[in-house]
């Protein structure tokens, strides 16, 4: 299925079950061919609850599936949902999103949390707006999105966000826990060795990065050079693949 959902259903019925009747043997959520030996396929298919219109169909394995297996199949066709369905909500867009890791129809927030020995707590946030809503001023009128918020990069948006933190938040370090687009941001970099703060930032393998003799070495050269020893992984929480471990 193609094209866009214009108007999101309130509710979304779901046909998971097309093989319960005489002609198939009644095999509950299962399709086995018997003449090739094999297993086919089965849609699933998600409707309009009101208007008994098809919103997305996918494909599964003809067997009974387990309880991983039937999340994974939910997971799937959410994400086929949402991208068919039309992006009124403020920034909306096909865009990369670092919690599932793939271009997903979603909005993306930029979040600053403030960690001490205690506990840590959400202490500013900020949504980002895609280039092509800052600059859609009829959509920008309809979603009521105020006129002196203009289109800024994410890592700019987290650099404001530090900024205005430090003004009065006491910290000893700053750890932006984000993919390598923050770390090779300088303005965020310069931001914080101006203010003589501490840091650790995500930045990619052939990121240029400056050494003690003023001279410049991918990031994966230097790490080449450490000992086992001299590195120690903790993990972030977990994301879409698992644990996010970092070295």
């Amino acid at each position: 299925m193609d094209g866009v959902v214009r108007d999101a259903p309130s509710r979304v019925t779901l046909d998971i079950n097309d093989t319960c009747d005489v002609a198939h043997g009644h095999q509950q959520l299962s399709l086995f061919n018997a003449h090739y030996d094999e297993r086919g396929f089965l849609p699933i298919h998600g409707y309009d609850t009101e208007k008994s219109r098809p919103v997305a169909v996918i494909l599964r394995p003809g067997k009974t599936p387990s309880g991983v297996e039937v999340r994974s199949h939910l997971r799937r066709l959410v994400r086929r949902i949402r991208s068919r369905l039309a992006s009124h909500s403020v920034g909306v867009a096909r865009q990369y999103s670092g919690t599932t890791g793939r271009v997903e129809n979603c909005q993306i927030g930029v979040f600053l949390s403030y960690a001490g020995p205690k506990g840590h707590a959400l202490i500013d946030r900020r949504l980002y707006l895609p280039k092509e809503w800052a600059e859609d001023t009829e959509r920008r009128a309809a979603a009521s999105v105020p006129d002196d918020v203009t289109f800024a990069t994410k890592p700019k948006i987290g650099a404001a966000m530090v900024e205005a933190a430090l003004q009065g938040v006491p910290c000893a370090w700053v750890l932006i826990l984000g993919d390598s687009v923050y770390g090779s941001d300088k303005s965020l970099c310069v931001m914080l060795e101006r203010r003589q703060k501490p840091y650790v930032l995500c930045v990619r393998g052939n990121e240029r990065l400056m050494v003690g003799d003023f001279h410049t070495r991918a990031a994966e050269e230097l790490a080449a050079g450490l000992s086992p020893g001299q590195w120690r992984r903790f993990a972030a929480g977990e994301g879409s693949k698992g644990p996010r471990l970092y070295d």
